[in-house]
């Protein structure tokens, strides 16, 4: 049972002043709140992840290799699968990429485009809570492709990278079903791109889909 002097409790005398103004509580004098009121999450923090089972969001990770050709780049589609369940949205919280082959500096860049990503490496669940942790049990999934010459999207990101040189970068991305984050190299030929991706996965409520 937890100690009734244990950081992060409402039962801690520094916390009493914050719930009174979280809550909107008058009587700004009374003595102390409630000290059954235990929260089932610390205070500090609600966002931490070791708590994202509370709100039903699963952390995932995938990574896949794509391999361009002649006149082709080589791609990577970040999306869902198409038996996700309805209203399933994956935040990509983190991509790194990489070009083994590539020879002196070329781009890589990031763009939404409206097609689904279709069967690829689906994510990994990291909980290790779960059932059956690490094995395939997210629906997001990283899709390898080709496209002719051409970038595909509107590129929102681009950045220079050099042979074998990870490019990591902290995202803040929303897809839902239908949409890809494509992550992509600005040279044709037999170059490698491997993309690693991370994030969280977890399906609307209601009050969110209206």
């Amino acid at each position: 049972m937890p100690s009734r002097t244990e950081p992060g409790r409402v039962r801690n005398a520094r916390f009493q002043e914050y719930l009174r103004r979280l809550l909107n509580l008058e009587r700004p004098g009374a003595s102390r709140l409630n000290e059954l009121l235990v929260p089932v999450v610390p205070i500090w923090s609600p966002t931490a992840a070791e708590h994202y089972r509370t709100r039903d969001e699963r952390l995932w990770a995938a990574t896949t290799t794509a391999t361009g050709g002649v006149g082709t780049i080589p791609l990577v589609r970040i999306g869902l699968q198409s038996n996700a369940a309805p209203n399933t949205v994956v935040i990509v919280e983190e991509v790194v990429a990489e070009s083994d082959t590539l020879v002196g500096i070329a781009q890589i860049s990031f763009a939404l485009q409206a097609v689904a990503a279709g069967p690829g490496v689906r994510g990994s669940d990291l909980d290790a809570r779960s059932a059956n942790p690490g094995l395939v049990l997210v629906s997001t999934t990283l899709e390898a492709a080709t496209n002719p010459a051409a970038q595909v999207g509107t590129n929102f990101f681009t950045a220079g990278a050099a042979q074998s040189t990870p490019l990591s970068l902290p995202f803040a991305v929303v897809l839902e079903q239908g949409v890809s984050l494509v992550v992509q190299l600005g040279v044709t030929g037999a170059n490698i791109l491997r993309v690693n991706a991370a994030g969280r996965e977890r399906v609307l409520d209601a009050t969110e889909t209206l």
